[in-house]
């Protein structure tokens, strides 16, 4: 590899590690940011309105409006399902935020010394690869079940009063159908376990080439 070929490579190793560093800090806001918010009561009963009275079904928003008796929500255990449920959600994204952010420094060390055919660098794409997977199918299941919960829970159908036509010229009403998949998730994962195999068996070549020499 020539000089200014690992030049620019380690160079682009820091660049990304300082990104994902700053990613990592502003994940670490965010999430005092959301534990104040939950610690003071004024806030705290701010964001438990605006959660328990806004539902998102892919690209339909609904929002419930205050203090209206035409528009009635579900008894106070259903919304406090509603507020856990999304700040559980919001911070396990973070989580898996930090986390990526994280492996990803871990593959960028040695790649600043211009060594790409590294452990940590290959493991590093196998970290990521599960991170994805497992991220990716536990929100879609955890998305499918609970859409189909508040959309019942909070009769949505009774209350929009939705009704659409049939082939045979008679009404039904609207029902939940939601099947929101991984399958980007997966797709990303294989990919980035590809890079893993790849970088792993580059690995073994550049530790035979060492030794040969």
């Amino acid at each position: 590899m020539k000089f200014f070929t690992k030049e620019r490579l380690s160079r682009l190793a820091k660049a990304i590690d300082g990104i994902a560093l700053f990613n990592m800090i502003l994940v670490c806001f965010c999430l005092v940011f959301m534990l104040l918010t939950m610690i003071i009561p004024s806030r705290r009963e701010r964001l438990y309105d605006i959660i328990t009275t806004k539902l998102e079904f892919s690209e339909i928003v609904i929002n419930y409006p205050h203090y209206d008796d035409n528009y009635l929500l579900p008894e106070k255990e259903i919304l406090d399902i509603k507020y856990i449920y999304e700040i559980s959600v919001a911070t396990a994204e973070l989580v898996v935020y930090f986390l990526g952010s994280w492996f990803l420094r871990k593959m960028m060390k040695p790649l600043k010394e211009a060594q790409p055919f590294t452990k940590e660098f290959s493991a590093g794409f196998k970290n990521l690869a599960i991170l994805v997977f497992v991220s990716g199918v536990i929100f879609s299941i955890a998305s499918n079940f609970f859409d189909h919960f508040f959309f019942e829970a909070y009769e949505i159908a009774d209350r929009l009063l939705v009704w659409e036509e049939t082939a045979t010229g008679g009404r039904t009403m609207m029902y939940s159908n939601f099947q929101s998949t991984s399958s980007v998730s997966i797709v990303t994962s294989l990919l980035l376990w590809v890079f893993s195999i790849l970088f792993k068996h580059g690995e073994a070549l550049q530790k035979e080439s060492d030794e040969t020499l």
